[in-house]
């Protein structure tokens, strides 16, 4: 079962994760309006599969990686779920290219939650 602790910072951990995927997917989409076509739907969809992606990657692979090998690991993964999450809405036009660059984006932000994991929980 798991400690209150890794309880409380998973937790703040996923909350963060959702608001900065959010934020970062949904400006996206402001600023290149045929990414996602005319609907929030798949950025809604890619948020909480990158969320729940990211949550596991964080408890099982980081913690024996370190931040710095599981952003390198992580950015194509990222990159390719965002690209990923996007076919099924024909209106969305995300390519390869851009899913990368969507990822890059994120990365700055994924290396900040994982100091904050890896403060909180290997110790």
């Amino acid at each position: 079962m798991w400690q209150p602790q890794t309880l409380m910072v998973t937790i703040r951990n996923v909350s963060a994760k959702l608001a900065a995927y959010a934020a970062v997917l949904t400006a996206a989409d402001w600023l290149f309006p045929s990414l996602y076509g005319f609907s929030l739907w798949p950025v809604f969809w890619t948020t909480i599969i990158l969320t729940a992606a990211g949550a596991l990657g964080d408890l099982w692979v980081m913690p024996r990686l370190g931040a710095g090998r599981s952003l390198l690991l992580g950015w194509p993964a990222m990159a390719f779920l965002i690209w990923l999450t996007s076919r099924p809405w024909a209106a969305a036009h995300v390519s390869a290219p851009a899913a990368a660059l969507l990822a890059l984006c994120i990365v700055p932000l994924e290396y900040l939650l994982h100091r904050f994991v890896l403060a909180y929980l290997v110790r």
